[in-house]
């Protein structure tokens, strides 16, 4: 499905509900994550937030790759 929309369609999968639902998914998983940083840090503001900050999980993202669950350690690994 993540490549080629129309044959999960041909095959009778549900491709607007699965993306729906991976999409609420990972919202949830953001919400927690941020809930859960902000008891953490007992204090949330944007000072925290910096271009650097943000810069890293970008890179994060890319070493990771799209197709990896695990961290780029173990996904280089296998």
């Amino acid at each position: 499905m993540r490549e080629r929309d129309y044959a999960a369609e041909v095959l009778g999968v549900n491709v607007v509900r699965y993306k729906l639902l991976a999409f609420g998914l990972g919202a949830a998983y953001a919400g927690i994550a941020g809930a859960l940083g902000g008891a953490f840090l007992r204090i949330v503001n944007p000072d925290q937030f910096t271009l650097a900050v943000s810069i890293f999980f970008l890179a994060a993202v890319v070493v990771g790759g799209r197709a990896s669950i695990l961290d780029p350690y173990w996904a280089r690994r296998s």
